[in-house]
Formats: structure tokens, C-alpha cells, sequence
């Protein structure tokens, strides 16, 4: 379960009035659940769904310059996501290998834009509808590899995003 609260915020820009944003109160439940088989001695299968939230942070709400172009969106709605991941683990020794395929449904997406024709650049965030990404991961680590002392660790993601709705 989570909550988020805002309360008492405002801004003030140059000489004007401050201006007052309404107090917010909002509570989610984001549910997860983990699955694991160990197929073999060095091998591994692991499937795993959960909900997350993340909720925009002070400098996405209120953000804006100093001067007559302020930008701020004290509306935005948190960004609401089901993730789904199945992943397949391989160990030798003290080498891990790891290949994850990766499903996000995302709504109201936190995008940070940049707005046309201002300058300097000035940039925005907003909520973009829905959001859906499938991806594959492929991930690797070890110690004394080829030379005694020697650790590697590296990652190489793929991820295709669509903009279903905006």
C-alpha cells in the first residue's frame, strides 16, 4: 500500500502574488508476486508481475523558469505501471548468466518535452496516456575471469516502446 500527500505549496515569481496549489491526497495498492523453479543445479527460471507507482516529484509539479515563461503543471497524475518479467538464469562457478524478457503497461506516463519555440529551450513534463514496452535483457557476472582478480559485470537491454495513446 502507499500514499502521497501535498500540502501548502506554492510559487513566487518575480514581483507577483504567490500563488497557491491545492492540497493532495491519494493512496494505491500495488501488488506483486515472484515465482521461482530451480530447474537444475546451475540453472534457473524466474517469473515475476507487480504493480508500481510513481508519483511526480516537487520539480515536475512546479517546475518553471524565473522569468514570464513559467512552467508548471500541478495536475499531474501519478504514473501507474504492470510490469511482467520471465527470466532465465544460468551459474558456472562464480559466472552468472541472465536473459529476461520484459512486458510494462504504463498509464499516464511521466515525459519530460521540450516546448516548440521557446528559448532558451524550456522543458515540460506531462502525462502521456498509455504506454506499452516488450524488451530483453541479457545481463552477466563473474569474478576471476581469465585473469585471477579479475571481475566483469555488464547489461545489454533492448526495449521497444509504443505510444498507444496521448
Amino acid at each position: 500500500a502507499e500514499a502521497w500527500d501535498a500540502w501548502g505549496g506554492r510559487k513566487t515569481t518575480g514581483a507577483a502574488a504567490p500563488v497557491a496549489f491545492q492540497e493532495r491526497q491519494e493512496s494505491w495498492f500495488s501488488p506483486k508476486l515472484a515465482l521461482g523453479w530451480q530447474a537444475g543445479e546451475t540453472w534457473a527460471l524466474k517469473a515475476s508481475t507487480g504493480r508500481a507507482i510513481r508519483v511526480p516529484t516537487v520539480g515536475e509539479l512546479f517546475q518553471g523558469n524565473a522569468g514570464a515563461d513559467v512552467v508548471t503543471n500541478p495536475h499531474l497524475k501519478p504514473e501507474k505501471s504492470w510490469t511482467s518479467e520471465l527470466s532465465a538464469e544460468a551459474l558456472w562457478g562464480t559466472r552468472r548468466l541472465r536473459v529476461t524478457f520484459f512486458h510494462e503497461a504504463t498509464t499516464d506516463a511521466l515525459y519530460s518535452q521540450a516546448i516548440a519555440g521557446t528559448t532558451p529551450i524550456v522543458n515540460s513534463v506531462q502525462n502521456i496516456d498509455r504506454v506499452r514496452t516488450f524488451g530483453l535483457e541479457t545481463a552477466f557476472d563473474g569474478s576471476d575471469v581469465g585473469v585471477k582478480g579479475l571481475d566483469l559485470q555488464g547489461s545489454l537491454t533492448y526495449a521497444h516502446s509504443l505510444i498507444l495513446r496521448d
